[in-house]
């Protein structure tokens, strides 16, 4: 007992240790993710409820539905972030992310 908790411990510290090596650099997928956790956060509850409410009535096996609601959820959660939360300016404060100022430059 005490041999397969040491072993799993070596295996968990050992998949860190590995991320931890390759993983750990700065990169455009890690920023754009970054800035998308907060406003996917709020927006994955609307989102999986209605991903529920479209799949759960079809005569699927349950892991098929499982699988089609967290498809949807994390697709539709994406694409509302992309396509409306960082493109409407009034709605970026009020999902967390910053204001997005434009400077209009006028030539003298």
């Amino acid at each position: 007992m005490y041999l397969t908790s040491l072993e799993s411990i070596s295996w968990i510290l050992g998949v860190f240790g590995i991320g931890y090596c390759y993983l750990n650099n700065p990169s455009k997928l890690l920023s754009y993710l970054s800035a998308a956790v907060y406003p996917v956060y709020i927006i994955h509850m609307f989102v999986l409820y209605l991903g529920a409410l479209l799949i759960l009535p079809l005569d699927l096996h349950p892991m098929l539905q499982f699988i089609g609601i967290a498809v949807f959820t994390f697709i539709v959660c994406f694409l509302i972030y992309e396509f409306i939360f960082k493109r409407v300016k009034v709605l970026r404060p009020l999902f967390g992310l910053k204001w997005k100022f434009t400077r209009v430059i006028q030539n003298k």
